[in-house]
């Protein structure tokens, strides 16, 4: 749960957005992302900050997924 809230903070702080969504949907997206990678992947084994990773890079993968400045 640590890298889920660092990802979602770290992508707070660069005011990640994804068109026509809502703050909220990019929790829901980033969840449900994590409920996937832990139904292919022993969760347990991973840091905190791979799954951070892991999440962001996924966020960023999105379509209509963008930074404002």
């Amino acid at each position: 749960m640590i890298g889920l809230f660092d990802a979602l903070k770290q992508l707070e702080d660069c005011k990640f957005r994804i068109r026509g969504k809502e703050k909220r949907s990019i929790y829901y997206e980033a969840t449900q992302y994590l409920n996937v990678l832990g139904a292919n992947y022993v969760i347990d084994y991973f840091s905190s900050e791979e799954i951070s990773e892991k999440v962001i890079t996924h966020m960023k993968s999105l379509s209509g997924a963008r930074f404002d400045a």
